[in-house]
């Protein structure tokens, strides 16, 4: 497995944006939605299925979702 830090993944200006993705997660063998503020992550698989449900319908932004 490959280790990757923060630094690498993420812009320079990473701590002014809300970042939503997805990491793979070698214990349930799948993806996790995931949202990132700084240096923490913040797994959101239990609230939304896919990436694009946060930002879908009635949703603009996902801030309310995602955001810590």
């Amino acid at each position: 497995m490959t280790t990757v830090t923060a630094d690498q993944v993420l812009p320079a200006d990473a701590d002014k944006a809300l970042l939503v993705g997805r990491v793979w997660d070698p214990e349930t063998g799948g993806p996790r939605v995931v949202s990132v503020s700084g240096q923490d992550v913040f797994d959101h698989t239990a609230h939304v299925r896919t990436v694009s449900e946060p930002a879908g319908p009635g949703r603009p932004g996902g801030a309310h979702c995602c955001h810590p």
